[in-house]
């Protein structure tokens, strides 16, 4: 097996995981249920050592059933993508973690927000994943993932196992979501969360306000002001929850090892 590079997170983009607040019960998306696939928990041994290939054969078919869009073409690239965003639901429940290589990711009990993303693009291989952080809006404090799929846009919430056909201009537009397929896997712990960004996503609750970051690869190295961390409408939510006088540390990004 090829040798996964190392993604490190450091400073304030770990502090992308905070408390989910439970919220009322809210429309749920189509077609909500697990892959039949595979089996939880997953034996992480075995996709330590064979990464994303261990649930391909098995499970891309029924993906290709389970997600389905009239009059558009949706990849093998597409659905290996959408794959890895559960698989790395599937990973682990929603937790503390501070893990970020591809071997404490997968050895980790627990993950959130800041770890799930980091973990799609470990067993995609996807080089050019959007990562993107909101805060103060329709979903919080929370990370998620935009691409184009060969000429597809798609959002990926691995954090819930959320795959919804929209583009992130689209989104922070207000514009409903058609698409929207869920493969949450009961996690109690974010059951409520769960709904809460179904419905967000569905029925166009985000804003631009929303915005904390957005970083266009993994390769990119994340550079802030000592004074200002994440120049942004959702920096200022953010910033507003910190202890004064509020010190984001030295500058941090993701870095290959």
């Amino acid at each position: 097996m090829q040798m996964k590079p190392v993604l490190v997170f450091v400073g304030v983009a770990a502090a992308v995981f905070t408390t989910i607040d439970r919220v009322p019960p809210a429309v749920s998306a189509e077609r909500q249920s697990q892959l039949t696939c595979m089996t939880l928990p997953l034996d992480r041994d075995k996709l330590l050592a064979q990464s994303l290939e261990a649930y391909e054969a098995e499970c891309l078919p029924e993906l290709e059933q389970r997600i389905k869009v009239d009059g558009t073409k949706l990849t093998n690239n597409f659905y290996r993508l959408a794959l890895a965003t559960i698989v790395a639901h599937y990973s682990a429940p929603y937790g503390p973690s501070d893990a970020q290589s591809w071997g404490t990711l997968i050895k980790s009990k627990t993950l959130n927000c800041a770890n799930y993303g980091p973990l799609t693009y470990f067993l995609s291989g996807e080089e050019d994943l959007d990562f993107v952080g909101f805060d103060g809006g329709a979903v919080g404090n929370h990370q998620q993932l935009f691409h184009e799929v060969d000429g597809v846009s798609v959002m990926l919430d691995p954090t819930v196992g959320l795959i919804a056909l929209t583009s992130f201009d689209d989104l922070l537009s207000g514009k409903e979501v058609k698409h929207v397929f869920s493969f949450f896997s009961g996690d109690p712990v974010v059951e409520s969360f769960n709904r809460k960004v179904v419905d967000a996503v569905r029925h166009g609750r985000y804003r631009p306000s929303d915005l904390l970051y957005f970083y266009p690869n993994a390769f990119t190295n994340f550079r802030r002001s000592r004074a200002a961390p994440f120049p942004t409408p959702g920096g200022v939510s953010y910033r507003s929850r910190q202890p004064e006088p509020f010190d984001p540390g030295p500058p941090h990004g993701y870095t290959l090892n």
